[in-house]
């Protein structure tokens, strides 16, 4: 009952396990490897996708801004992973729109988004970005192996629908709805698969880079971060980096986002909520044995913030929204009458200078010691 008590204050010295550079590499892979399933469970994405992403992405799509770009990705930023800076097409169509998906972990999250965003008819890139080089790796092989399932399921399919044309004929394959679906769900995970890429990088090194994109979320990071007096892991300081040369990580972090977003900024994270402790640790304590979840998970919940909490000192133009008792929002949406003015970003109420964008110009990726990873 103690920590039950202890939870009325944030417990920002505790460190999770997976943020220690030298732990087990195994139980680290593991986690990675269940966050696709814990992420689903507890974190709401699809909800937030439907209710908050979803109309910004269909708003932006029906505008008309025929050659402007809807992001730029300087060649290639700091850290590897090779952002083509994609040209508008000779018909003037525009860019696909873009999402940044900040300490993107396994790369769950990053790559749902876009499976949502393509059935929904939404032509979306998205990056995920992590400095730690355990993420990155972990992302990319997620990445190839739902393209390589998605590709074999497209070929089973074709194969199937081939044996019943040549037993059958031509007529019974218009009418295979089933075997037709199967195939185009095959080509959509592909597609969507193929629609996004990871990054090795900081947001500072982002903005430094010329980046920006048309929304930015984050999942499960914002209680890993140095809040005045509260400390922090390496890793945790590493998804800010240079943005971040006092002590408080999270304004740093919410300052890039917003100027790193063109028109919205979501960031999700876990309530510190005494009922979500208990439940959360019944309710783990026969999953995920081999990993780091449960122990971790706990220290999440201890470590975050409450919503009357992050109220006293959010900037100006960001506000909390609560889906759940068990999760928080902090949601900041552009909304300008002018499409193509970035009027209303950060920088404008900070005073501080929003980086010009840079012509694409690649270079050797240079390695990051910074580390992070995300539930």
């Amino acid at each position: 009952m103690s920590v039950l008590r202890a939870m009325d204050r944030r417990a920002a010295d505790l460190v999770e396990a997976m943020d220690d550079p030298a732990c087990d590499p195994t139980l680290l892979a593991n986690t990675y490897r269940h966050f696709r399933t814990v992420n689903a469970v507890v974190s709401g994405w699809r909800g937030t996708y439907r209710r908050v992403l979803r109309p910004v992405l269909r708003e932006l799509q029906n505008r008309e801004r025929p050659g402007e770009p809807r992001s730029v990705d300087a060649g290639r930023v700091p850290g590897g992973g090779n952002l083509d800076d994609m040209a508008v097409g000779e018909a003037g169509r525009e860019r696909p729109l873009t999402l940044l998906d900040i300490g993107s972990g396994g790369g769950d999250l990053a790559i749902a988004l876009a499976g949502w965003a393509l059935r929904d008819g939404i032509r979306l890139e998205v990056t995920g970005t992590d400095p730690d080089e355990r993420a990155f790796q972990a992302a990319t092989a997620r990445m190839a192996a739902a393209a390589a399932a998605a590709a074999a399921a497209e070929t089973a399919g074709r194969g199937d629908r081939g044996g019943r044309d040549d037993r059958a004929g031509r007529d019974d394959r218009a009418g295979d709805g089933g075997r037709v679906e199967h195939s185009d769900h095959a080509r959509n995970g592909d597609r969507a698969a193929n629609a996004v890429k990871f990054v090795k990088a900081s947001t500072s090194e982002l903005l430094d880079s010329g980046a920006r994109y048309d929304v930015v979320v984050s999942n499960h990071v914002l209680h890993h971060l140095r809040h005045d007096t509260g400390s922090s892991s390496a890793s945790a300081a590493a998804v800010v980096g240079d943005s971040a040369p006092s002590q408080d990580e999270l304004l740093a972090l919410l300052d890039d986002s917003a100027r790193l977003a063109r028109r919205l900024a979501v960031h999700s994270d876990i309530t510190r909520n005494r009922l979500g402790y208990v439940a959360f640790s019944i309710g783990m304590a026969p999953f995920f044995r081999d990993s780091f979840i449960r122990a971790d998970g706990l220290i999440s919940i201890r470590r975050s913030f409450r919503p009357d909490e992050l109220r006293e000192f959010l900037p100006e133009g960001w506000r909390v929204e609560e889906p759940s008792p068990f999760r928080y929002l902090l949601v900041r949406d552009v909304d300008t009458d002018d499409p193509g003015s970035d009027a209303g970003a950060n920088g404008a109420q900070t005073g501080k200078p929003r980086p010009q964008a840079q012509d694409p110009q690649p270079h050797d990726p240079q390695p990051h010691n910074g580390e992070t990873a995300r539930a």
